[in-house]
């Protein structure tokens, strides 16, 4: 019985490792994935956020210019609609004209109003495995 050995060209095979490397360091938990949660940090002039929202039942367009103007009391921010979503929720985002807090202190004032269900910021999230 004869075995041919194939020959291979040594790019082909640096290639393959590259390849097999990458793969691997994109299975490591934490890799390569952003934070969702960025911490503390104060927002700054000019800097945006985005939040998703979902209102209660009574809540009938919240893209209303007038209730925009509302939530941007709540928040002293200025609040810009961006789009619906699934279930009901929306994404909104909050555009900072002068020093604020903490997106998490926005976060709160948005949650204690009465028309609220939930809030969360608006995040790229990444599976990451967990072997």
């Amino acid at each position: 019985m004869k075995i041919k050995v194939l020959k291979t060209s040594s790019s082909f095979l640096t290639g393959l490792l590259l390849a097999a490397w990458l793969c691997g360091c994109a299975a490591l938990p934490g890799a390569f994935a952003e934070s969702a949660t960025p911490g503390k940090q104060p927002l700054q002039r000019g800097q945006s956020v985005q939040v998703i929202i979902q209102f209660k039942g009574d809540v009938a367009d919240p893209s209303r210019p007038d209730f925009l103007a509302d939530l941007s009391r709540t928040v002293a921010v200025r609040v810009a609609y961006v789009r619906p979503m699934s279930g009901s929720a929306h994404v909104l985002r909050l555009e900072v004209g002068e020093d604020a807090g903490p997106i998490e202190d926005l976060l709160a004032k948005l949650s204690q109003r009465p028309d609220v269900l939930f809030v969360e910021q608006d995040a790229v999230m990444r599976h990451q495995q967990t072997k």
